[in-house]
């Protein structure tokens, strides 16, 4: 789901940076008038003139994917070194690999540089000539593409904000158990009648405080959400998720809620059932 998430947002950015060298080409159009219109005047065909201006667009294109493949070089190394694991070793993996990229930035250069080729080329001679620079057309769907640049910019902004608020809120909320030096070890239920010998062994460890069978820590997998709970002044019963655990459990994850009495009667309830 990540993966789908970040290739999304960068799928958007890369629109982003099309639409935004559409609108700056065309913008500056004026700058290229007289060339277009003089080229013709001398006999240029227009489909040259598109050929010219496509194969900009693509060298301008391979010049970014030769940058950002740099850069993914140098972040790379700066990810390793921060997170302390290796993402990706080199995005120079393969051949296959080079292909893809440089058919990639050909195929950007081409669908981005298709509307200003056509726009570029639509100028009169006669009217360019005169200083009159006025393409055929195009005016909506430029429009069109600015207001559309600014929408994703603003969505992305929001997202962020949003994702910033939501990573504060992870960081800082008082999930009410300790989450501190605790390790769970997974599959403990095949040691059979020998899991009490080993609990008993761990508490003579000096460095084990406390320990604790359960059939998952709060936020794990092992969840059974089909559980439900009601209290006689509940209208309708709500689903829960629910962990079960020994009657070390409360003490062992240090939560601190206002109910964990009930909650470890609920525990010693259980635990015949399960050990």
């Amino acid at each position: 789901m990540n993966i789908y998430v970040f290739s999304a947002i960068s799928l958007f950015i890369l629109v982003l940076a099309a639409v935004n060298f559409v609108n700056l080409t065309t913008a500056r159009a004026s700058r290229r008038a007289k060339e277009v219109g003089i080229r013709k005047t001398l006999g240029t065909s227009r489909g040259r003139l598109i050929g010219q201006f496509l194969a900009e667009s693509v060298f301008t294109s391979t010049v970014a994917m030769v940058l950002a493949l740099f850069l993914s070089e140098v972040f790379l190394v700066l990810f390793e070194y921060i997170a302390g694991s290796i993402l990706v070793s080199t995005v120079w993996r393969s051949p296959s690999s080079v292909f893809v990229y440089f058919g990639f930035s050909f195929l950007v250069g081409i669908l981005s540089g298709i509307y200003p080729a056509l726009y570029l080329t639509s100028f009169i001679p006669a009217n360019v000539l005169k200083g009159n620079v006025v393409a055929s057309g195009g005016k909506g769907f430029r429009s069109f593409l600015v207001v559309f640049q600014f929408t994703v910019s603003i969505t992305l902004i929001i997202c962020t904000a949003v994702v910033l608020q939501q990573l504060r809120f992870i960081q800082t909320k008082d999930l009410g158990f300790d989450q501190q030096n605790e390790v769970t070890i997974d599959n403990a239920s095949f040691l059979g009648p020998s899991a009490e010998s080993f609990k008993n062994e761990l508490a003579r460890e000096a460095s084990v405080v406390n320990s604790s069978f359960h059939g998952g820590e709060p936020g794990a997998n092992e969840s059974l959400p089909f559980y439900t709970y009601q209290t006689p002044s509940m209208e309708n019963a709500i689903t829960i998720n629910t962990y079960f655990g020994d009657a070390d459990y409360v003490s062992f994850m240090g939560i601190t809620s206002s109910k964990a009495g009930h909650f470890q009667r609920t525990l010693l309830l259980t635990r015949q059932a399960l050990f």
